[in-house]
């Protein structure tokens, strides 16, 4: 993006500010300010804390401006900006100023005044605030009207496809050689990942950087199963689990008007008929009628990536929707999946928060609410929600076009099922 740009600033926490383009422009800059050597390696310390590396930025900002405001044509003045800040949640974090405190406020003063100075906005003076999710970063900084966000989604199967051919090329030319599946085959099932990861994957079989010394593996289709769902879950931090059951429908005792209608939408999803598809389940019943095991008996039949969502709830601010756009992420991502949500009524939030919360009820079961009812996602993403207590669950979860289909689940009513339930548990 920024290749013809006279001038690119780079900073993170880690490694300060780095000018990755025009070192010379910046150097002179800082020894002019500084003195010479930095002021004795000051400039070391001055460009990695978040305050003073921004003070700096700016005050080059500056200058730059007042140079291009005299400057003759022909001059060498720097005109083409770019400051990328990288992990902003560290330097601009979510939260009000009095959670934040002086030096954090601070920061979010200064991404406002860039965002907002018409000096810059008249120029070609660029800023970027990278991050894996928005809710990370500050929402005066996110919503503010000068500013504009980027998403950029993992790689489709095409992208996948594209990237997998460029790497044997350039890195790994005997992956067609170690494979047993095409390259089309192996982008199909490498989707969900990021292109870190499934470049880290490949090198685990093929060898490479991230894999262990004198590693000699084929790329097979149990390896690519097992190294997709750890590496998902990996970079999902433990919130989704993959569904591996040695179950099937079969193992269930009674219940056969539900597993009747499983097995047809089974059916439905394997020919392809994804508007025939509901868009989600509620599967509701007392403790112990068996609502997680019926749906991992369905996973054992399906033969599409069924996932768990876990606990994806956290403390601190902002982290909690930041975990979820993280989990949608990777779903839209997966192509098609079934999303298992467990003890629904507790997970999906509240329409109205309690005081206690912060609001953070109210804007999980938003984001929650929003995800379910897009129609693009009708046969792709398939919700399944499990929950003793329906009642519990907002009324608009339950409603057509989001968890259309609603299965009771009910103990043993006649003589006949309860000898089946039996003869299932005799056998086992």
């Amino acid at each position: 993006m920024f290749a013809g740009y006279d001038v690119v600033l780079q900073y993170d926490r880690s490694r300060g500010v780095r000018a990755t383009r025009g070192a010379e422009d910046w150097n002179d800059w800082l020894e002019q300010a500084l003195g010479p050597d930095g002021g004795g390696g000051k400039a070391l310390t001055l460009a990695r804390e978040p305050g003073s590396a921004l003070e700096l930025v700016d005050r080059y900002l500056l200058r730059c401006l007042n140079l291009q405001a005299v400057a003759k044509p022909g001059s060498k003045t720097p005109r083409k900006i770019a400051v990328v800040i990288d992990f902003a949640q560290f330097v601009v974090p979510r939260g009000d100023a009095v959670q934040l405190g002086g030096p954090f406020s601070a920061n979010v003063v200064k991404a406002l005044g860039w965002a907002n100075d018409t000096s810059i906005l008249q120029s070609n003076i660029v800023t970027v605030f990278i991050s894996e999710a928005l809710h990370d970063l500050n929402e005066l900084v996110v919503e503010n009207p000068h500013a504009v966000a980027i998403h950029l989604p993992l790689p489709s199967e095409p992208e996948m496809l594209e990237y997998l051919t460029a790497l044997e090329a350039t890195q790994f030319p005997d992956l067609k050689a170690r494979s047993d599946v095409t390259l089309d085959v192996l982008a199909s099932r490498l989707t969900g990942l990021s292109r870190v990861g499934a470049r880290t994957a490949v090198s685990l079989a093929l060898g490479g950087p991230a894999a262990p010394a004198g590693n000699q593996k084929r790329i097979t289709n149990a390896w690519l199963t097992e190294i997709k769902k750890k590496t998902i879950e990996r970079e999902c931090q433990g919130l989704l689990e993959f569904i591996e059951s040695p179950f099937t429908l079969d193992n269930v005792a009674g219940h056969e008007p539900v597993k009747a209608w499983l097995r047809e939408d089974a059916s439905l999803m394997r020919k392809g008929a994804l508007r025939a598809m509901p868009m989600g389940y509620l599967i509701a019943g007392r403790i112990g009628t068996g609502k997680t095991f019926i749906v991992q008996c369905w996973a054992g039949e399906l033969g599409v990536p069924c996932v768990v969502f876990k606990n994806f709830r956290d403390r601190w601010v902002g982290a909690t929707e930041s975990n979820l756009e993280k989990i949608f992420a990777v779903l839209h991502a997966l192509g098609q999946v079934v999303v298992f949500v467990d003890e629904a009524d507790q997970m999906a939030g509240k329409r109205e928060s309690s005081d206690g919360d912060g609001g953070l009820s109210g804007r999980v079961y938003g984001m929650l609410a929003k995800e379910l009812s897009e129609t693009r996602n009708r046969g792709r993403i398939i919700w399944v929600f499990a929950t003793s207590r329906p009642d519990l669950l907002e009324v608009d979860l339950k409603r057509q076009g989001r968890l259309d289909v609603h299965i009771p689940l009910f103990p043993p009513q006649t003589r006949e099922e309860l000898q089946a339930l039996l003869l299932r548990l005799r056998r086992s």
